[in-house]
């Protein structure tokens, strides 16, 4: 079976019946790099003269250097190619959203550790000054990957030089289940991105995407 990328655009995960990729039950849930990298790169360009007033200049340089990681075409084959059967790239509303979509369009449950989810220390900086919550904010460069190996999985792609690691897996129930230090909750359907927080990011969003 010939694995499909699936696209989280606006929200809503897109499958494709001809060629099926979706979660199973029993699939482990891998990220790749980190999340909210896109909305971090964005508000650092965006505001920049503003969080240079708060923060080392080698750190805004940094989060706005995050776009690099935008085109992730390289990551979805090699994930492929190292054994992943379903893969998402993640997107608009964040990865707690892209995890909820992804189960619901593929009819299973699933459970995850929050503080396993991969974020570079700039964007909890930037997310904290602003008041934004990076796990709902635009997620692009990182994918939500489904494989029956997850750990195996994570750790060939790190040899290739993309940090992945495995945050959880799918299940057959219909519950999508959330861990932080021992506290269990259900995650919520999908939100509005946190980008939308930051105003004078929209600009710089609607030029990246033309």
């Amino acid at each position: 079976m010939r694995t499909e990328i699936i696209s989280e655009n606006n929200g809503k995960a897109k499958m494709k019946q001809k060629e099926k990729n979706s979660l199973e039950p029993g699939m482990e849930l891998v990220i790749t790099r980190w999340v909210g990298l896109q909305g971090t790169a964005l508000a650092a360009k965006s505001r920049e003269a503003e969080l240079l007033r708060r923060f080392p200049a080698s750190m805004v340089l940094e989060a706005q250097s995050f776009a690099r990681f935008l085109d992730t075409r390289e990551d979805e084959a090699a994930a492929i190619q190292e054994g992943a059967r379903a893969v998402y790239r993640l997107g608009s509303q964040g990865v707690l959203s892209g995890l909820w979509n992804a189960a619901e369009a593929s009819g299973v449950g699933l459970q995850a550790e929050l503080r396993r989810i991969p974020i570079r220390q700039e964007t909890v900086e930037i997310c904290e000054y602003f008041q934004i919550n990076p796990y709902y904010l635009l997620s692009g460069g990182s994918l939500l990957l489904g494989a029956a190996d997850g750990y195996g999985l994570a750790a060939r792609l790190s040899r290739r030089g993309i940090p992945a690691v495995t945050i959880g897996q799918a299940d057959s129930g219909n519950d999508r289940i959330l861990y932080n230090q021992g506290i269990r909750r259900y995650l919520d359907r999908p939100k509005p991105d946190e980008i939308y927080k930051c105003g004078d990011c929209l600009t710089e969003r609607r030029e990246s995407d033309e």
